[in-house]
């Protein structure tokens, strides 16, 4: 059986033949295992990626729906809170929904419209208007509650004032009406009081009579002026004075009426016709007017003056003044002789009774002199609201020598005019000029 052509060899080749088909069908089968197995693999990673790029995906979704949804609500509503911290009533209100941030949203825009209506409502009670409609938020409501208290208080007390103004206004109107009337007695006098002062003046006639190349440029502060101008025609010479008193307004009219008289009584009284005689006078006479021996009733105020006595025949001109000066432009020149009056004034004061010194000076023809008071130089004015003062006035009279004395009386008034602006004049103004 087991040579050669006996029937184990030839079983032993069946059974090889057969295992080898069946090793060979293993293999296959082990192949075709393997080549399933990397397939189920190969799905499997593509389905790890895939849901992890889903879940990736997924949280963004979800991070972008939670920002959405939650923290930007939540930033917008602390924004609010923020202003309304700070007293701000904010205009932009949260959109309601139907969570527990839709809740809070209705809640804060309940108290933004109550804090509205509360401020409207405190507005119109500051504005007094008192029957204003308001209803507090809630019967806890405090704050609405103690702005209804309010109203009704200020209501009170404005009805309580409105009658005491309307007391109060009757009186002031009926003390306006009595200032009134006496006001009107007192301007009423006082312009009476100019119309005297005005008669005592010379007339323009006589003045174009015995000064025919001259002018007077005569401004009163007030009605009536502590200033005053006196012409006198004698022995055909003419005494020229411009005389400031003490005072303006009615204190100094008073004091023009005595210092005229006084001029006209040392005129007659004078021993001789020269400015410092009448001025002399004039001293005299005030002295004795004002000094009545009770250092009570003695009065202390006097005057300024600047006295001129004008010979139009010899072409000379006297002078005297009471510290005022005189100024002489002579014709053709740029430059002003500048003669001073003495240190002292007219009237009482310590030094006692003194007399004044007399100049003379020649003049030529188209010379032209002045004599002023004080109140063209400290005419307050300009661009920085300063005195126009005396190195102006000066300038101003050589730049015009040109010009005729009607002229230069308009230009004068004109400029310290422009100069004062809206400024209140501050003293009574005289200016005098004569040309022989």
């Amino acid at each position: 059986m087991i040579g050669e052509g006996g029937d184990i060899p030839y079983q032993a080749s069946r059974v090889i033949s057969h295992l080898d088909k069946l090793i060979l069908s293993q293999r296959q089968k082990t192949k075709a295992g393997n080549d399933d197995m990397l397939q189920s693999f190969n799905l499997l990673g593509f389905l790890v990626n895939n849901v992890g790029i889903a879940l990736f995906l997924g949280g963004i979704i979800i991070a972008f729906l939670t920002i959405r949804t939650i923290v930007k609500p939540v930033q917008k509503f602390k924004k609010l809170i923020l202003l309304l911290g700070k007293g701000i009533i904010p205009e932009e209100k949260m959109k309601p929904r139907s969570d527990e941030i839709g809740d809070m949203a209705v809640a804060f825009n309940d108290l933004v419209a109550g804090f509205k209506r509360t401020t409207e409502f405190s507005n119109e009670i500051g504005a007094g208007n008192f029957e204003t409609e308001y209803q507090p938020l809630s019967e806890s409501d405090e704050l609405g509650h103690s702005l209804l208290t309010m109203r009704k208080d200020l209501h009170g007390l404005t009805s309580n004032l409105e009658q005491k103004v309307r007391e109060r206004t009757e009186e002031v109107m009926r003390q306006k009406k009595e200032i009134e009337e006496l006001l009107t007695e007192v301007t009423d006098s006082i312009k009476y009081a100019q119309r005297i002062q005005n008669a005592i003046l010379p007339p323009r006639k006589y003045i174009n009579k015995v000064l025919p190349n001259s002018f007077i440029l005569f401004k009163p502060k007030d009605i009536v002026s502590g200033d005053f101008y006196w012409v006198e025609d004698k022995e055909g010479k003419t005494a020229v004075a411009a005389v400031d008193c003490t005072g303006h307004g009615v204190p100094g009219a008073l004091m023009t009426v005595v210092g005229y008289n006084k001029l006209h009584e040392a005129m007659s009284e004078a021993k001789e016709y020269t400015a410092a005689a009448i001025l002399d006078g004039l001293n005299r006479g005030v002295i004795n007017t004002f000094s009545q021996g009770d250092e009570e009733s003695d009065v202390k105020d006097g005057m300024d003056a600047a006295m001129c006595v004008v010979d139009y025949k010899t072409r000379t001109i006297q002078f005297a003044g009471a510290y005022n000066p005189l100024y002489i432009i002579r014709s053709g020149s740029q430059e002003i002789e500048q003669i001073k009056g003495d240190k002292f004034p007219i009237g009482p004061f310590i030094g006692g009774i003194q007399n004044f010194q007399n100049h003379t000076v020649k003049l030529g023809s188209g010379d032209t002199v002045y004599v002023f008071s004080d109140g063209y130089a400290d005419q307050f004015g300009g661009e920085k609201g300063k005195k126009y003062r005396y190195k102006n006035f000066r300038e101003l009279l050589i730049g015009m020598q040109d010009k005729e004395m009607y002229e230069q009386k308009e230009l004068l008034d004109t400029t310290i005019e422009s100069w004062r602006g809206e400024l209140e004049q501050v003293d009574d103004i005289l200016v005098i000029g004569i040309r022989v």
